[in-house]
């Protein structure tokens, strides 16, 4: 069998090509950028000095980088638990599927877990807010909304 060897001039166009796309995508990430955050003084403020200004949803008004600097523990707590649940089921809701081919509860479970990554995230929780919250939600559930009720998993699991 012959090999097919690269030729030159469909290298160089395949990688002209990449790197014209490359630069309309940085291109358009600036303009969106420049057109989210007040012209050239938000870019500036942003970029170069983190401040991406007040909460005023919060009493006081609070800065946005201080909000950050308070919480930031409950974010990784957050990724951490995401990250070990979803590997959890991944792995058991796997050996389930390798173990029972073409069965019902597999093209069941299969069906769910591509719904379940198709869906962007924010669009999930919108539906679990709309499902489970207690003063419009359908299925009203005080189990899952307490937010003024936090405490570090450390103290309270």
């Amino acid at each position: 069998m012959r090999r097919r060897v690269w030729q030159t001039p469909a290298l160089l166009v395949l990688l002209a090509r990449r790197l014209f796309f490359a630069v309309v995508a940085l291109v358009a990430v600036a303009v969106i950028d420049y057109a989210m955050f007040d012209f050239p003084d938000g870019l500036e403020r942003v970029f170069f000095h983190l401040d991406f200004g007040v909460a005023c949803s919060y009493p006081g008004c609070p800065r946005i980088t201080s909000l950050w600097g308070r919480m930031w523990h409950v974010d990784v707590y957050l990724l951490l638990g995401g990250l070990g649940l979803g590997v959890t089921a991944g792995f058991t809701a796997g050996v389930f599927c390798a173990t029972r081919p073409r069965s019902l509860a597999t093209r069941a479970l299969e069906m769910i877990g591509l719904i379940s990554y198709s869906l962007p995230v924010y669009l999930f929780g919108f539906g679990l807010v709309m499902l489970f919250d207690p003063s419009f939600g359908l299925l009203p559930s005080q189990v899952l909304f307490h937010p003024e009720d936090y405490a570090e998993p450390i103290e309270n699991p």
